[in-house]
C-alpha cells in the first residue's frame, strides 16, 4: 500500500465520484501522474509503476481499474467515520490475509472493510 503525506502535487484532471457517492477518486495528469482519494492520505505515483508503462500510463490503468471494480478499495472505519481509504497495488489482493498479517498495527475499534467501485 502507498501512503503518502504529501497532497497530490497536482490539481485534479479528472474527478470521479463512485456511485453510492461515499468516495471522490482525483486523478492527475500533469507533470507527475498521481491518483488519489479526495480527504485521505492515501495516493500513488505513476512513476511507481513502470511495468505499467510511462506514469501516465499506468496512473490511467490504476484508475481504469477501480472504475471498473477490477481494483478492490480498502476502508477503515471507526464507528460510523470512513478514516481511511486506499487501493491495493494489485488487484488480486487477498484482504483475508491483511487482516490476518495487519492485526498488530491496528488502532482498538477500527473496523476494515472491502470495497468496490460499484455496487
Amino acid at each position: 500500500m502507498a501512503h503518502g503525506q504529501d497532497d497530490p502535487a497536482s490539481p485534479a484532471d479528472e474527478t470521479h465520484v463512485s456511485p453510492d457517492g461515499a468516495l471522490t477518486l482525483l486523478v492527475s495528469y500533469g507533470d507527475d501522474p498521481t491518483v488519489a482519494f479526495a480527504g485521505h492520505a492515501w495516493h500513488v505515483h505513476g512513476e511507481m509503476f513502470p511495468e505499467l508503462g510511462a506514469p501516465r500510463d499506468a496512473i490511467a490503468h490504476i484508475v481504469a481499474d477501480i472504475l471498473s471494480s477490477r481494483r478492490p478499495i480498502i476502508e477503515c472505519w471507526k464507528g460510523d467515520q470512513r478514516v481511511d481509504a486506499w487501493a491495493p497495488e494489485d488487484n488480486d489482493f487477498d484482504f483475508e490475509a491483511f487482516l490476518a498479517e495487519d492485526q498488530s498495527h491496528r488502532e482498538h475499534g477500527e473496523d476494515w472493510r472491502v470495497r468496490y467501485w460499484s455496487p
